[in-house]
C-alpha cells in the first residue's frame, strides 16, 4: 500500500482544470443526490409502516448512514484530491485488480444504468403534460436527454458545474414551493398529524423498518459522485469535504421537511395508495399533495419538477463518472 502523501497519489493531470468552487461542489453533491427518490418513496414506506414516527425514523437513519459515508468520503477527497474517486481509493488500499473491477462495473453497468434510469424517468414525467404517444417517441426522448447533457458536458468541466447549479437551484425552489404551499395554502387537516393505522401495518416489524430503510438509502443516493471529479475541484482539501458534508446534510434536512409536509395534506390511507410498485398507475404521493392546493394543475407543476429533478441527477451523473474511465486510462488500467 502506498503511503498518503506519496507523490503519485497527489500528482494532478496536466489537462484538467480546477475549475469547480464551492457552489459548483455542493450543486453536484444536492443534485446527484435529489432524483426522483423524495417525490416517490413515502408511498413504499408506508406501506411497510404503521405510522409517521417510524415513516421519519427509517429517513433518519438512512440520512445518517448517508452522512457517515459523506464525512468518510470527505478525508479520502482530501487525502487523494484527484479523478477517480472510488477507483483511486481502492487502487491505494487494495490494489490494481480490485480497482480495476469497480471501473469495470462502474463503466459498463452502474454508471449508464443510473443515467438511463434518469432519462427515461424524466421522459416518463414529460409525457404527462407533454402528449409524446407511443413508447418508442419516449425511448427516443430519453436517448436524445443522454445526448444532450453529454454534449454539454464535453464544452468544459466548468460549464457542466454551472449548468449542475442552475439545474439543483431550479429543483430546490421547486421543492421548497411545494413545501410552502402545503404548509400555507392547503385546507387545514381534519385529523391530528400521526394518522391511525391500516390493518396490515397495524404491528411494527423490525424486518419492514430495515426494507424501509433500504427505500430511504436509494433516495440518498449520490453524494459518492463529487470525489469521482476531485480532480477538478479548486482547494480540493477544504471544499471537498465542505461541499459533501454541507451537500449531504441539507439533503437530509429537505428529506424530513418534506416527508412532514406529506403527512400534513394527505391521510395515511392515500399515501399508501400513492404511486409505488403494488399501485403502478396511481399518482406519486407529491403529485397529491400538490394537488391539495393547486387543483389539477399540481399534476403539471410536479410532473414538470420530476423532470427537472431527474435531468439535474442524470447531469451530476453524466459530469461525474466519466473521470473513472480518465483515470483508469491514465493509470493504464482501462
Amino acid at each position: 500500500m502506498k503511503t498518503f502523501h506519496s507523490s503519485e497519489a497527489h500528482s494532478e493531470p496536466k489537462n484538467l482544470s480546477r475549475s469547480l468552487g464551492f457552489i459548483d461542489s455542493t450543486s453536484i453533491v444536492i443534485g446527484t443526490i435529489i432524483g426522483t427518490g423524495i417525490f416517490l418513496k413515502a408511498a413504499s414506506m408506508s406501506q411497510l409502516l404503521p405510522n409517521l414516527h417510524h415513516v421519519i425514523g427509517a429517513w433518519i437513519v438512512a440520512g445518517l448512514l448517508s452522512l457517515a459515508g459523506a464525512l468518510v468520503y470527505s478525508e479520502l477527497g482530501e487525502i487523494f484530491p484527484e479523478a477517480g474517486g472510488e477507483f483511486i481509493y481502492l487502487k491505494e488500499s487494495y490494489g490494481e485488480g480490485l480497482a480495476f473491477l469497480y471501473g469495470w462495473q462502474r463503466f459498463w453497468i452502474s454508471s449508464p444504468g443510473s443515467i438511463a434510469a434518469y432519462a427515461a424517468g424524466a421522459s416518463t414525467f414529460l409525457s404527462q403534460f407533454v402528449t409524446l404517444g407511443i413508447a418508442h417517441q419516449q425511448l427516443l426522448i430519453a436517448v436524445a436527454f443522454i445526448v444532450f447533457f453529454s454534449v454539454m458536458n464535453c464544452f468544459s468541466v466548468s460549464f457542466g458545474g454551472k449548468l449542475q447549479t442552475f439545474l439543483t437551484s431550479i429543483k430546490i425552489i421547486m421543492i421548497f414551493g411545494l413545501i410552502a404551499g402545503i404548509y400555507f395554502l392547503s385546507p387545514a387537516p381534519e385529523r391530528p398529524l400521526v394518522h391511525g393505522m391500516t390493518e396490515n401495518s397495524a404491528h411494527f416489524e423490525w424486518s419492514a423498518f430495515g426494507t424501509a430503510i433500504i427505500a430511504a438509502l436509494w433516495a440518498f443516493d449520490g453524494w459518492n459522485n463529487l470525489p469521482m471529479a476531485a480532480g477538478e475541484v479548486k482547494n480540493p482539501s477544504k471544499n471537498i469535504p465542505l461541499a459533501l458534508i454541507f451537500g449531504t446534510g441539507f439533503v437530509f434536512v429537505i428529506y424530513i421537511i418534506t416527508n412532514f409536509s406529506f403527512f400534513h395534506a394527505l391521510p395515511l390511507a392515500e399515501i399508501q395508495n400513492s404511486h409505488s410498485t403494488l399501485f403502478p398507475e396511481a399518482l406519486p404521493v407529491a403529485t397529491k399533495a400538490a394537488k391539495s392546493f393547486l387543483g389539477e394543475s399540481g399534476v403539471i407543476f410536479l410532473s414538470i419538477a420530476f423532470v427537472l429533478s431527474a435531468l439535474g441527477a442524470m447531469n451530476g451523473s453524466i459530469l461525474t463518472s466519466a473521470r473513472v474511465p480518465y483515470s483508469m486510462a491514465k493509470m493504464n488500467l482501462f
